[in-house]
């Protein structure tokens, strides 16, 4: 059974706070409420470009064309880290061949 992650933002919040957190890991795992609530954090066009290693024009493209669904509030331009996260479980292309196949040579 695969092991499901975390999303990466809340991943890379934890290794902030890592050194912070003396008592172990798992005194440092976030509530699942707060998991849910980072799951839907608003990022800027810059954040969401860093976040999948992105152009910014690109992420505008991406939204222009309505390929992502974005949050306007006024003119400011803003991704859900749950819609980001879509986008690249959609994305996902799975692998023809395994390793061992490729070794093995079949």
């Amino acid at each position: 059974m695969p092991v499901e992650y975390p999303p990466i933002a809340l991943r890379l919040s934890w290794l902030k706070s890592w050194g912070s957190c003396g008592n172990g890991f798992w005194k440092c795992m976030p509530s699942t409420a707060a998991v849910t609530r980072m799951s839907d954090r608003l990022l800027t066009v810059r954040e969401a470009a860093e976040m999948l290693g992105l152009k910014p024009s690109t992420m505008y493209a991406l939204a222009y064309e309505r390929r992502i669904a974005t949050v306007k509030i006024g003119r400011a331009l803003r991704f859900k880290t749950s819609e980001l996260e879509k986008l690249v479980k959609r994305s996902e292309r799975p692998a023809l061949r395994s390793f061992s196949e490729r070794d093995n040579g079949e």
